[in-house]
């Protein structure tokens, strides 16, 4: 028979009171709860929780509710998301059933436009990964991501809510990036310099990577194709050293056909003038050989196609290499767009001579409309003008960039002031702004509309430096 010793009844008790507490709190504590609209009483998906002054916190489903654990109790609770109020709650004691929390929105005033906090959200919540680049194909986004400095990097495939459909490896590393081809193909990019074609298969869950090639002879095969329309495949092509543009289609009926040349003749003539007074101004301790300056035609355009000047010695008084590379990227990085608004309208933009050009499949001209929507300051609703009535500028300046909605074919443009900024609608029959979005996250990159949400990448604030993919509803 077992003996046990002698412990006093009152004794044991007093030695229960003592310890039980500490049993419970050395246990982790499981907070449930939810996070909804303090007006609207709506649930907020992607709302951040933290416990205050640690690292560790969760998010938001879709239904508002989260689950988070802690070591020890009181703690103070932090609820952050985009369009809300910071809130603090401190937490005494566990609570018997989960509890619902709800935030105060805020609404942005920026001076152009409000927002509305429920038309911003994050799509791929994991955070121990970024998302090093993405693109839009057929309604899935594509994913590379990358944790550990980019030493661990996939493949993810979600739909436009943000449902992760399939995973994978990469074939090879490092990454580098993702690109869509003409006909919605996403390729691949390793730093290596190989390509390959992904296919998602969402059935299974996988990504298959197919046909891998050096990447400069997909560049080169695949760059100048635009779109298709029909049997038609449409493409455009630098000529004159991206001094001027060339535009045409191919089909099996009708072969190679060309519709359009636009030579960029004012850039010619800006940089024949530049180089002219670097020469005067550079060397004007000896006197310049009639060589040295470029040769003038009737037609205005230098004889060599390749516009190569810089042939005196190089940096001793004279046009040098660094001063022709500062050119070429800085000051002549020439633009074209030609796009497909709907099989029977396309649009070309020349920013040069400030005109929008309306054609039919054929290339025939149906309208031409003024454009001031590039120029500094112009076009914008903010606009302001002093006492006098002159302009003031507003700080926006256009970001040299057209993109179109994937589904509804609009057209869109950028505008940035102090790493802010702001996608405008432009009205392809007219060239004008409709509408315009403010986007609320700094230092936004690679943007992608589809269905009049623009995703795109940025480093939000206050969760360490990775990238996150976010979707925002244009207005």
């Amino acid at each position: 028979m077992l003996r046990y010793p002698d412990i006093p009844i009152k004794g044991f008790w007093v030695f229960l009171t003592l310890v039980a507490p500490l049993i419970s709190l050395s246990q982790p504590l499981t907070i449930t709860g939810s996070v909804a609209d303090e007006l609207t009483r709506k649930p907020v998906s992607g709302a951040n929780i933290r416990i205050y002054r640690t690292s560790r916190g969760t998010s938001t489903g879709n239904d508002g509710s989260f689950t988070l654990t802690t070591d020890a109790l009181p703690v103070t609770l932090v609820i952050s998301c985009v369009g809300y109020e910071k809130t603090f709650i401190d937490l005494l004691e566990k609570p018997g059933k989960s509890i619902s929390f709800f935030i105060k929105p805020v609404t942005y005033n920026l001076q152009e436009v409000e927002i509305s906090p429920s038309d911003h959200r994050f799509i791929f919540r994991n955070q121990n990964y970024s998302v090093l680049d993405y693109e839009l194909s057929n309604e899935l986004l594509f994913l590379l991501v990358t944790r550990g400095i980019g030493r661990e990097a996939e493949m993810v495939v979600l739909n436009l809510s943000g449902d992760t459909l399939a995973t994978a490896p990469l074939p090879e590393t490092p990454p580098l990036k993702i690109c869509r081809d003409f006909l919605s193909n996403i390729h691949y990019y390793s730093a290596r310099g190989t390509t390959y074609q992904c296919n998602a298969d969402t059935d299974n869950e996988t990504v298959d990577f197919l046909y891998p090639v050096p990447f400069d002879s997909l560049e080169k095969y695949i760059r100048p194709f635009l779109f298709r329309i029909g049997d038609r495949i449409y493409f455009q092509q630098k000529i004159l050293n991206n001094f001027g543009t060339r535009i045409g289609y191919g089909s099996r009926d009708s072969g190679q056909v060309f519709f359009k040349d636009f030579i960029n003749t004012r850039k010619i003539t800006e940089l024949r003038d530049d180089r002219v007074f670097y020469y005067q101004w550079n060397n004007a301790y000896q006197t310049i050989r009639a060589g040295s300056l470029p040769q003038k035609n009737d037609d205005g355009l230098p004889e060599d196609p390749a516009f190569d000047f810089s042939s005196s010695r190089a940096e001793e008084g004279s046009y040098g290499s660094f001063e022709s590379a500062a050119h070429w990227i800085e000051f002549y990085n020439m633009r074209y767009p030609f796009i497909r608004i709907n099989d029977d309208t396309l649009v070309f933009i020349d920013f040069s001579n400030s005109t929008m050009e309306l054609m039919n499949r054929d290339g025939r001209i149906l309208r031409k409309n003024d454009i001031t929507f590039h120029r500094e300051d112009q076009g914008l609703a903010d606009i302001k003008a002093d006492d006098n009535g002159a302009p003031v500028s507003s700080g926006w300046r256009w970001g040299n960039l057209i993109l179109q909605d994937d589904s509804t074919r609009f057209l869109y443009t950028i505008y940035q002031r102090t790493g802010m900024v702001k996608l405008c609608r432009v009205d392809y029959r007219t060239g004008k702004l409709t509408a315009e979005t403010m986007i609320p996250f700094p230092f936004p990159e690679k943007f992608r509309i589809f269905n009049k949400i623009a995703y795109y990448l940025c480093k939000p604030a206050g969760i360490g430096e990775t990238r996150r993919l976010i979707r925002s509803r244009l207005n």
